[in-house]
């Protein structure tokens, strides 16, 4: 019998967590499609019993916009990207944004011609792009033979993974109808769920960040929770989202101010991050006339900390975050 190649066996490896993903997002899309008819009827009963309804929740809040850089971070500060040990804590992602080599050092940059969720774009690496200092995503519009639409989508699967921590991205976001950009989190085993939700924005409503979680019943079902943020118009600045995972919550916050916990269903498995910018979608619908192409989503930092195990609650949020 043949003994396969290093590359052969590489490939092979790409092969295999492309299809754990693509499988993910297809029981995604099912609860894509539940989830929009849920709120759909959770903001129908909002109106009649106020503003918390069936696990929904909808607050607002004036936050200001991050118009200082954030001091730069040194990678080996704490840890080295895609280790994760509680015996190393501190800072264990850093990645650096100045070029496309330094990209790929941290993040798996897809090529994915199969969308779901009812999407429209293409994923492409050629949609993503690290310089400066910025990592950007950019959705375009297609030609008469290509794709509809192209984007790109990152992730740090077979990379890092890491089980409880604290999540920064600082990122501006789009304000574009039918654009749809997204943080969020997977099982490293490949499983659908858990799923952990930093960032959903729909373009056409740019004050608003949608945050979720998803789990599996134990019927073998699936359930989620929503929470709607209402504040500044997050398209003009850039704002720091993060996620405080411990053993017993979860915790979003939006420069620097809690907006939302959960300590229902946290996940106990390691996880890895995802970020992309879809296009259309079940979610936020198709682009309309007042879609400007190309639309951008810009990250300036992303950092993974962890404190050293075991660790009480309040330690996670003295951790830092750029």
């Amino acid at each position: 019998m043949r003994t396969a190649t290093l590359e052969e066996l590489r490939a092979s490896d790409a092969s295999e967590g492309l299809a754990r993903l693509r499988r993910a997002t297809r029981r995604k899309a099912l609860r894509m499609r539940l989830s929009v008819a849920t709120a759909v009827l959770v903001a129908l009963g909002a109106a009649v019993y106020g503003g918390s309804y069936a696990g929904y929740h909808a607050t607002s809040h004036p936050l200001p916009l991050e118009s200082e850089p954030e001091a730069p971070v040194n990678p080996a500060a704490g840890g080295t990207p895609g280790v994760v040990s509680p015996s190393r804590p501190g800072l264990v992602f850093a990645p650096v944004f100045s070029s496309a080599e330094s990209l790929r050092e941290s993040f798996n940059v897809l090529h994915w011609k199969f969308p779901y969720n009812n999407e429209l774009q293409t994923y492409e690496p050629a949609s993503v792009a690290a310089s400066g200092g910025l990592l950007t995503i950019t959705a375009t519009k297609g030609g008469l033979f290509g794709p509809a639409y192209s984007s790109g989508m990152v992730s740090t699967q077979k990379r890092l993974a890491f089980e409880y921590g604290k999540v920064t991205i600082t990122a501006r976001l789009v304000n574009d109808p039918g654009l749809w950009p997204a943080f969020w989190l997977l099982p490293e085993s490949g499983a659908a769920l858990p799923e952990v939700d930093i960032v959903e924005e729909r373009g056409q409503l740019p004050d608003q960040i949608w945050m979720a979680q998803h789990w599996r019943l134990s019927t073998g079902g699936a359930s989620d929770h929503y929470h709607v943020f209402r504040g500044a118009d997050f398209s003009q600045g850039f704002h720091r989202y993060q996620l405080i995972w411990t053993p017993g919550e979860l915790v979003w916050l939006i420069d620097g101010v809690q907006v939302f916990k959960s300590t229902e269903h946290v996940p106990h498995v390691p996880m890895y991050l995802l970020m992309n910018l879809a296009v259309g979608g079940t979610f936020v619908g198709t682009p309309g006339r007042s879609s400007s192409f190309p639309v951008r989503l810009t990250i300036r930092s992303v950092s993974i900390m962890q404190p050293a195990f075991p660790a009480p609650p309040e330690l996670y949020r003295n951790l830092g975050g750029r």
